[in-house]
C-alpha cells in the first residue's frame, strides 16, 4: 500500500450491520470487517506450505490484541465469498485466534504476481512453489522477461527455476521441505545428469552440509577420477587401442600388421623404423597458435595472478532460455558484456 493507515478497527467490530465503509485508499479499494467465514483461501495461492508454530505464534498475537493489519480480498464472488489476494497466513492465525470476525480491504487491482512479491517479503516461499509458480504463469502465456520482471529476477534465473520443475524427486523434496537455496538446489541438479548416483548419497547427508562449496568440492574430485581412469585406459604409444584383434602374426611387421616381402626374413623385420611414428600415437596436447586471436580479449585474476582467458579450448556456458549448461569451443561464442554473477539464493 501507498501509504500507512491508522485505523479503528475496534470501532468496525462493534457495527458489523453497518454498511460499507467509504473507499479510504485507492480507486478501487476499502476497508471493511466482516465474518471470518465469508472470506476463503485461493485455491491458486502460491504458498503451500504453513508452519504450524509460527501460525500459532502470530494467532496468540491476534488473542492478545487484534489483527491490526487487513487481509486484502478480491470483490464478492459468485458465491458471496471473498477471496483472498494477499494475507492467507493471518487468515488462518485469525481463525486460530478463535475470532468470528476479521478486517479485509477490497482491491481490484491486486494479482499473482504480488501474492509471490508480499510473501517473499514476510516468509520467503520455498524454491518449489516459485517454481511452480513460474510454471503456470508459462502456461497463462506470460514470457519469461515478463515473470523475471514482476518477481524482480533476472531471466536465467527464471530458466534456473524452471529447472528445478522438472528436478528428480529427491531434489524437489529438498527444495520443499529444507533452507538449501535456489541455487545450490539447480546446482545439484546439473550435477546428478553426470554424477546421478553420487549425487543423490551426497544430497542424503545432513542438510547443513549440502551447500554449493561442498558439491563443487565432491564434482571436482569426481570429474579428476573420471579423467585419470581415461588417462589409464589409453593404450601406450605405438600399440592398438586394448580388444583390437589387429595383432601381428607370424613375422608380419608389428609396427604395418603386414607379412614380409619375399625375400625378407626376421631381420628386415627388426630393423629400427625410421620413420615418425604419427599415425598411432594419440595427440595429447594441441600446440596453442603463435599468432594471436583476433577480437576481445577477457582478462581475468586467477589466485592474485592476472592472466588473459586463451582463444582456443572448450568453455563452460549456461544458456538463458532452458538453465541447461554446456560446452562450446572458445572460438564459436561472442562476448557480449563482463559482468558479476548474481546468485539466486545463498
Amino acid at each position: 500500500m501507498a501509504k500507512k493507515l491508522n485505523l479503528d478497527l475496534t470501532a468496525m467490530a462493534t457495527n458489523l450491520a453497518a454498511p460499507a465503509a467509504p473507499e479510504v485508499s485507492g480507486v478501487g479499494s476499502r476497508f471493511l470487517e466482516v465474518r471470518t467465514d465469508d472470506v476463503v483461501r485461493d485455491p491458486k495461492q502460491p504458498r503451500k506450505k504453513f508452519d504450524p508454530v509460527k501460525l500459532q505464534n502470530l494467532a496468540d498475537l491476534i488473542k492478545a490484541s487484534q489483527l491490526n493489519q487487513p487481509v486484502t480480498v478480491k470483490p464478492k464472488n459468485a458465491d458471496g465469498k471473498y477471496v483472498i489476494c494477499l494475507g492467507e497466513r493471518r487468515w488462518r492465525a485469525n481463525q486460530l485466534a478463535g475470532k468470528e470476525t476479521i478486517p479485509i480491504l477490497i482491491s481490484e487491482h491486486t494479482d499473482a504476481y504480488d501474492q509471490v512479491t508480499e510473501n517473499t517479503a514476510r516468509e520467503p516461499l520455498t524454491p518449489m512453489e516459485i517454481a511452480d509458480f513460474i510454471v503456470e504463469r508459462l502456461g497463462e502465456g506470460h514470457t519469461k522477461s515478463h515473470i523475471a520482471k514482476r518477481l524482480g529476477m533476472r531471466p536465467d534465473a527464471v530458466s534456473q527455476y524452471l529447472a528445478l520443475a522438472k528436478a528428480p524427486e529427491f531434489i524437489q523434496t529438498l527444495g520443499n521441505d529444507t533452507d538449501i537455496g535456489a541455487r545450490c538446489l539447480y546446482d545439484l541438479v546439473q550435477a546428478h545428469k553426470e554424477f546421478p548416483s553420487e549425487v543423490e548419497r551426497f544430497a542424503a547427508q545432513d542438510t547443513e552440509d549440502v551447500t554449493r562449496a561442498n558439491l563443487k568440492r565432491l564434482i571436482d574430485g569426481l570429474k579428476a577420477r573420471k579423467e585419470a581412469d581415461l588417462e589409464r585406459q589409453k593404450p601406450p604409444s605405438g600399440q592398438p587401442p586394448q580388444g583390437s584383434d589387429d595383432k601381428p602374426e607370424g613375422d608380419a611387421d608389428p609396427l604395418l600388421n603386414q607379412p614380409p616381402k619375399t625375400g625378407e626374413g626376421r631381420e628386415s623385420s627388426a630393423q629400427p623404423n625410421t620413420k615418425p611414428e604419427t599415425q598411432n600415437t594419440p595427440a595429447l596436447i594441441e600446440p596453442m597458435p603463435e599468432t594471436k586471436a583476433k577480437g576481445p580479449q577477457v582478462q581475468v585474476m586467477i589466485a592474485g595472478r592476472a592472466a588473459t582467458l586463451a582463444p582456443v579450448g572448450k568453455v563452460s556456458v549456461i544458456y538463458e532460455d532452458t538453465g541447461e549448461c554446456g560446452e562450446v569451443d572458445f572460438s564459436a561464442i561472442t562476448i557480449l558484456g563482463v559482468e558479476e554473477e548474481e546468485h539466486v539464493s545463498t
